[in-house]
């Protein structure tokens, strides 16, 4: 985990030497840009993933509150935007 400006960012990397030996094969970032402080509140999250083998990247964004989330991701491959809700009924 690394902190730069005051957000928390998990990074992971992949090498593969058998793919490139020259460079990692992955690399992704993942961490929240607004953290709640109640329940109320919004959490924000993105995670994003560079694949330097394809040359594709894949972006998500959630936004959640409580039993509620809105999730938006992009791939730059096939250049496709999905977006999707889901709620979660209190037990």
């Amino acid at each position: 985990m690394i902190e730069v400006g005051g957000y928390k960012t998990n990074v992971h990397a992949e090498y593969d030497y058998e793919k490139n030996k020259e460079f990692l094969k992955e690399l992704s970032f993942k961490g929240d840009l607004l953290e709640p402080e109640s329940a109320d509140e919004v959490r924000v999250g993105y995670e994003l993933t560079r694949d330097f083998s394809t040359q594709q990247t894949d972006v998500k964004l959630t936004a959640s509150s409580g039993d509620y989330s809105l999730t938006a991701a992009y791939d730059t491959s096939d250049q496709v935007c999905v977006r999707g809700w889901r709620a979660e009924l209190a037990k």
